[in-house]
């Protein structure tokens, strides 16, 4: 266990730049979006929103007044429809720099020949990453929540925590994936390449299916879907559906990227 938490606490300092970056980020645009919600606390900006709206941007949206809070309907649809490919894109590169990129970078030797065998080496540095997302979700909650207490706004702070929960588990899935495929391949840049154009493709296919009014076991097929904005922070459903699947997932691809590596030949 003590070996464990000393992987951890290395590879937390060695991504703590790129995290903080991420985090200062993820922060400053959270801050961004919700400065300007005294503007849009009104019923009647709803209102006009909806008329100025076509058919099918309106089935993305949903319904706007099923929010408790007018803000709620706006970070809705100015916020927590994209927060979620920006922590996936920092998910798939956080995991890549799990192995992929140490082999590519020809650094790998020294963590390859330390004494613990190498899905104690995976997991770890998995943990790692956990615990850097759970870092970027949290910074953009409490930026959300300290600029819309300073404006003196109300909103439903405990169903942005559930949404933010809901989307840190599907970010932990596809970074297990990319993490298991990272493992498959010997080309990093190829291997990055694939699975951001596969992430932003799942998310893109899941705003044009409720765009077009798809049916939901897509939406969950493409994974996003598994997190509603309107049932979790309008209705207040915790998420429990993508805590499970993506519970399940995180932990397959975790399992099939530690069989693939522990049999891989890596010329370091």
């Amino acid at each position: 266990m003590r070996a464990t938490l000393a992987l951890v606490k290395q590879h937390l300092k060695e991504q703590r730049l790129s995290t903080a970056v991420w985090a200062g980020m993820l922060a400053l645009l959270s801050y961004m979006v919700v400065s300007i919600a005294p503007a849009v606390t009104a019923d009647s900006y709803l209102l006009e929103l909806l008329q100025n709206v076509s058919p099918s941007m309106a089935k993305l949206y949903g319904n706007l007044f099923a929010y408790k809070f007018p803000v709620d309907a706006f970070l809705q649809f100015k916020w927590m429809l994209f927060i979620p490919v920006l922590t996936m894109v920092y998910g798939v590169l956080a995991a890549m720099a799990i192995v992929a990129r140490e082999v590519d970078q020809h650094s790998a030797d020294f963590a390859l020949t330390l004494p613990i065998t190498r899905t104690r080496l995976l997991l770890s540095r998995f943990g790692a990453l956990t615990l850097n997302v759970a870092l970027l979700y949290f910074t953009s909650w409490a930026a959300i929540w300290v600029g819309l207490r300073v404006a003196a706004i109300q909103a439903s702070f405990v169903e942005y925590a559930y949404f933010y929960i809901g989307q840190f588990f599907i970010t932990l899935t596809l970074a297990a994936f990319t993490l298991w495929f990272s493992v498959l391949v010997a080309e990093y840049a190829l291997a990055v390449r694939v699975t951001l154009v596969t992430g932003v493709t799942l998310w893109t296919l899941q705003l044009t299916s409720r765009t077009l009014g798809g049916p939901l076991w897509l939406e969950r097929l493409l994974l996003f879907g598994w997190v509603q904005t309107e049932p979790v922070i309008a209705q207040g459903l915790f998420p429990w559906g993508a805590v499970a699947v993506g519970s399940a997932l995180t932990a397959f691809f975790l399992t099939m990227a530690a069989r693939v590596f522990q049999h891989k030949q890596v010329v370091a």
